[in-house]
């Protein structure tokens, strides 16, 4: 069996995950900004045969043009990308127009509603920093994201016939189980993928012997930047956090403070004059939150 996987950043998780429960098969992946661009922009040949001959994609958009080489006879395992808002409610991607704005983290463009809301109102790096506490996240509403956000994750993968509640239980008692929001600790891919593939591939029975296999492969996002749960979040969903922001290893594995991390937003959001408050989610409850503390 050839299998290809181009997903997200899960693409190294669900192509070792195969792998190791499939030794017998040949499986690939690619990034999908990887796979179009050899396929769009600079051909790579061996990309193009291989995806021609695969026998099962694993993908989160079947649809997507890239897959126009693809055998129509090659059945089609669709994993929704994973996303959990509810530990990291104030991060955000954030662009003026098609430009990325760069993250204090080092990679990507994850940055912080109070700390952009803050610049645009005119609110110094000090007062930002102390901004950072439970009274402000109750007016953003940071506290009452987790049911929709644990709702919206489950019906995501239900429509594809993943179901997940009993995992996501799991992940829960594990305390955090994140280090972006878009960003999971290995075992929550493991799971996903078991559940993806039991019932369909696998039986339970399989899926359960996997277990050991799948749990010895590296966490491949582990050296990748991190986002805290702020700690009264944290306590709210009764494990511990501090306060502490960290760039990935490619800047060096960072750690960097509260003031620090908005010091340097600042700088970085001084270089964009075209950011206004409809580039920032949630800017009117946030500035509402900051004048509030302010008066």
């Amino acid at each position: 069996m050839k299998v290809l996987v181009v997903t997200n950043c899960a693409t190294a998780a669900y192509t070792s995950g195969l792998r190791a429960i499939f030794p017998q098969w040949e499986v690939k992946g690619a990034q999908l900004d990887i796979a179009r661009k050899w396929l769009l922009e600079e051909p790579n040949p061996a990309f193009a045969e291989f995806l021609a001959q695969a026998e099962l994609l694993v993908t989160a958009d079947p649809g997507d043009v890239i897959f126009a080489g693809a055998s129509a006879s090659a059945a089609r395992l669709v994993i929704p990308p994973f996303y959990f808002r509810a530990y990291h409610p104030d991060s955000f991607h954030l662009g003026c127009g098609d430009t990325p704005v760069p993250s204090v983290l080092g990679s990507g463009n994850l940055h912080s509603r109070i700390a952009a809301t803050a610049f645009l109102l005119g609110v110094s790096p000090r007062h930002t920093a102390a901004c950072f506490n439970s009274r402000v996240y109750e007016h953003c509403g940071y506290f009452a994201v987790f049911e929709p956000e644990r709702k919206g994750l489950l019906e995501r993968f239900s429509a594809h016939d993943i179901e997940l509640a009993s995992a996501f239980a799991g992940w829960v008692r594990s305390g955090n189980f994140l280090y972006t929001y878009n960003h999971p600790k290995a075992f929550v891919f493991n799971d996903i993928l078991l559940q993806s593939l039991t019932g369909r591939l696998i039986n339970a029975g399989t899926a359960q012997a996997a277990r050991p296999s799948l749990a010895s492969i590296p966490d491949y996002l582990e050296p990748s930047i991190r986002w805290p749960v702020y700690p009264e979040l944290a306590r709210h969903y009764a494990f511990k956090s501090a306060l502490i922001w960290r760039s990935g290893e490619g800047s060096g594995s960072q750690s960097i403070s509260v003031e620090d991390f908005v010091g340097r937003s600042f700088e970085i959001f001084s270089s964009f004059p075209e950011l206004t408050a409809d580039r920032v989610p949630g800017f009117g409850p946030c500035r509402e939150a900051l004048l509030e503390l302010a008066s």
